[in-house]
């Protein structure tokens, strides 16, 4: 799996910017965590399923995940992409 973690919005409106910090993946196989860099870019490798995905970030408090009710389908032998974007009102 690939993926961004980002937030959009904000009072000035600003376009995506990259967020550090964890991505979540909870599935019928497990709970899986993967650490993400300043790029906000992230690789992982998850068992095929359906997973609901959030993200939390130091830079937006770290402690309200975002994201939430996002869902992604991992399939075997296939590369996933997903895009975890956090919206600043």
């Amino acid at each position: 799996m690939k993926g961004v973690f980002e937030r959009v919005g904000g009072p000035a409106q600003v376009g995506r910017v990259p967020l550090s910090g964890t991505v979540k993946f909870v599935g019928p196989a497990g709970t899986y965590t993967v650490s993400v860099g300043r790029s906000g870019r992230f690789t992982s490798s998850v068992p095929s399923g359906t997973y609901e995905v959030s993200g939390r970030s130091p830079q937006l408090n770290g402690r309200t995940p975002c994201a939430t009710g996002l869902m992604i389908q991992v399939h075997s032998g296939a590369t996933s992409r997903v895009a975890v974007i956090c919206e600043i009102r």
